[in-house]
């Protein structure tokens, strides 16, 4: 719940459904068991609206992190071919991101999952 009144924030509503989009059916793709949370807060310090996707996928080696962001890039080739995908999502949500002044990181431990 929010309480009190919520300040007027600016975004492109599309960049934001795009970015989501890429970020939540990525977090979909590679969690075979458990969930995937969505979670936005604001933040009235920064008037902006933070969202929080947490999965209970695979989660990404700390050597492969830097890696996810690039295009055409996977973190793990054999869950690259497991659950197919172009390496494009993550590039593309952090470009939307970026786009309006936003920020996007990725936490990540292997076997529990991982947070943007």
């Amino acid at each position: 719940s929010i309480l009190g009144k919520i300040p007027e924030l600016l975004a492109d509503p599309v960049n934001i459904k795009k970015m989501l989009l890429h970020v939540l059916g990525n977090a979909l793709k590679f969690t075979e068991e458990g969930a995937v949370k969505f979670t936005v807060r604001l933040d009235r310090e920064k008037k902006t609206l933070v969202y929080v996707i947490e999965d209970t996928g695979p989660g990404i080696p700390e050597g492969q992190k830097d890696r996810i962001w690039g295009a055409f890039n996977q973190g793990d080739e054999g869950m690259a071919r497991k659950h197919g995908g172009t390496g494009l999502g993550l590039t593309l949500a952090r470009q939307l991101v970026s786009a309006q002044n936003g920020k996007i990181t990725c936490d990540s431990e292997v076997g529990k999952g991982t947070t943007f």
